[in-house]
């Protein structure tokens, strides 16, 4: 079996928000140059573990995406995670409408209720040690339990621009501060990621049940 290698699940924009966010990140890269994040796909994290048996993730994901629904999600601007507390810059984030927040905690709750347990629980905790005494005691609890800091109601969904370094914070929040981006869109794939030297390396995509027909 192959050596525990962190992975995140996650939901993939297409069409619109796709090619909104990736012009966004094209201006921090002429604005500011490279940032942490920024070359990621347009993508919102929905969970992160280590794992050991990647084809047995993927049947998993595969079986679960058959009963989950493509989100409907409204975005209403920036949201701007200040020191964070994991990368220590400015993350610039698309915000997410309250309600549907919720919705897409339902989500997670699905998604962490099938794969938590397939994690390798020492590769995973492992992964926060740097970050430990940054992480609130809910965060370290949720990183003993689930593998992942950000799980239920301290889960905040979004999709990231960039983290980025306070020496270029300015000249790009100025730039993009008053472009925000705002709307509703529902055309969402689910997707598995392995991170290969901080990279994201897409491994497999999985089609979501539509909205179309649907009765309840």
């Amino acid at each position: 079996m192959r050596e525990a290698q962190p992975h995140f699940i996650a939901i993939l924009p297409r069409a619109g928000l796709q090619s909104q966010i990736l012009d966004c990140k094209a201006k921090v890269q002429t604005a500011v140059g490279d940032q942490l994040f920024l070359t990621d796909p347009p993508h919102l994290t929905v969970f992160l573990a280590s794992f050991q048996d990647r084809n047995l993730l993927c049947d998993t994901l595969l079986e679960l995406s058959t009963a989950l629904f493509s989100p409907v999600i409204r975005t209403e601007g920036w949201h701007v995670f200040e020191q964070d507390c994991l990368t220590g810059n400015n993350t610039l984030v698309i915000k997410i409408n309250d309600s549907d927040k919720d919705m897409l905690r339902q989500f997670q709750s699905k998604v962490v209720e099938r794969t938590a347990e397939l994690r390798d629980k020492k590769a995973s905790l492992s992964r926060y040690q740097t970050a430990w005494q940054s992480l609130s005691p809910e965060r370290r609890q949720a990183v003993q339990q689930f593998g992942f800091p950000f799980v239920g109601s301290d889960w905040q969904p979004h999709f990231t621009i960039a983290s980025i370094r306070p020496s270029g914070w300015e000249r790009i929040w100025n730039q993009l501060k008053n472009q925000p981006i705002i709307g509703s869109f529902e055309d969402f794939e689910l997707a598995l990621f392995a991170v290969d030297s901080d990279e994201p390396n897409r491994i497999a995509t999985f089609a979501l049940k539509t909205h179309k027909g649907r009765t309840g």
